[in-house]
């Protein structure tokens, strides 16, 4: 829900407060980590949750190693 909640607040729509990760969950995080160049560092597998996209989701300067 943690999760769901910055991706709300960072403009994402992750479907339901649910706490369930489903394909509109899967999609917001998809395209969040698309917009903020997560996907090329090589840690991060789009769609999924890792500590990169959470730190990207929950502090302002995000992964500062990416």
């Amino acid at each position: 829900m943690i999760a769901q909640a910055a991706l709300y607040f960072n403009g994402y729509n992750p479907g339901n407060f649910t706490g369930t990760f489903d394909t509109v969950m899967q999609t917001a995080v998809s395209n969040f980590q698309n917009f903020y160049a997560l996907t090329g560092i090589g840690l991060v597998t789009p769609g999924e949750i890792n500590l990169a996209t959470m730190k990207s989701l929950l502090t302002s300067k995000g992964d500062e190693n990416r």
